[in-house]
This record gives structure tokens, C-alpha cells and sequence, in this order.
């Protein structure tokens, strides 16, 4: 299902003569955001991100990243993760073999480097993170916090996940 779409997206990048302008959509859509709020609600960034085979450094086109962060206590988690989570992934040395474990370290590295940065910088923010790994038909989904991933096919909501919450184990 993702091949075509992905390798049309990759020769398209490819062989654009000079910087992006309006095209003719894609046949599929993905998108890069950051959400701002208002000074009352600071806590609250969300960012997603989208990096196709070249931005991981993979030779193929049959590979897709894509991650959403949900800070909380402002926004530095959350953009140190949006940062830094999918650079630990991509040079993970498993990470053709074994994605689910290349995403489970890059977790805990993203995690382990912020913490640093934290405690040297005196932040207190936090943030929930969820990150999916497309490899040609398999999709490897990562996730910390109560952020959650929905797959709908043909109206239907499939459930992947169980989001982490405080209460549970």
C-alpha cells in the first residue's frame, strides 16, 4: 500500500528542478506541525513530524517516520524530543533488523539525554511521545504517555495501542 505512494513522493522530491511551489497534491497527505497556545495554556505544544527515507538516511523509499509529542509543563520536552528522537532512531544500529527495538532505545536515549539537560538547565517540563516506523507493509508503533495513534479503514477505527496512564501498570 505505502510503496507507490512513497516512491512517487521520493522521485518527485528527487527531480524538482528548484525550490517546492504549488504541485499537484499527492494521492496521500502527511504534514508538519506546531501547535502554539496561548499564554494561558503554555503547557500544551504539539508537533508532528514526517521523515521519508533520505531525512533517515536509508537507502529505500519503502520506509516512513513519523512522530506527534504532547508537552506538558512547557515546551522544552517536547521540542527537545521532536529534535532528537528521530536522529537516535536513525542511527540505531538495529534499526533494519530489529525497528521495535531501535525505537524502544531511541526512547529511552531521547529520554536519558533531556533528563541531563534538564537537571543541568533546572527545567520541569515533560512530554508524551508517539512515533510510527512504516517498513514496506509493517508499521512499528512506540509511544510514552497517553498520546495515542488511530488507524481508520474504511471508517473504522482499528485499535493499535493502549495509551500508558498513571493509574494502570
Amino acid at each position: 500500500m505505502a510503496r507507490p505512494e512513497l516512491a512517487w513522493l521520493a522521485g518527485f522530491l528527487r527531480d524538482w528542478p528548484g525550490p517546492l511551489g504549488p504541485a499537484e497534491p499527492p494521492p496521500w497527505t502527511a504534514s508538519t506541525a506546531l501547535l502554539r497556545p496561548d499564554e494561558t495554556e503554555a503547557e500544551l505544544t504539539e508537533r508532528a513530524r514526517g521523515f521519508l527515507g533520505r531525512s533517515l538516511s536509508l537507502d529505500d523509499v519503502d520506509r516512513a517516520y513519523f512522530a506527534v509529542y504532547d508537552g506538558h509543563g512547557g515546551i522544552e520536552a517536547a521540542n527537545y524530543a521532536a529534535a532528537h528522537l528521530h536522529v537516535n532512531v536513525a542511527h540505531h544500529e538495529k534499526l533494519l533488523e530489529n525497528p521495535a527495538e531501535a525505537l524502544r532505545d531511541s526512547f529511552q536515549k531521547t529520554d536519558e539525554m533531556f533528563l541531563l539537560r534538564a537537571r543541568r538547565e533546572k527545567l520541569r517540563s515533560g512530554t508524551t511521545g508517539v512515533s510510527c516506523f512504516l517498513v514496506d507493509d509493517k508499521l512499528h508503533i512506540a509511544w510514552l504517555g497517553d498520546s495515542q495513534v488511530m488507524l481508520v479503514q474504511q471508517g473504522k477505527v482499528i485499535t493499535l495501542m493502549e495509551p500508558h496512564k498513571p493509574e494502570r501498570e
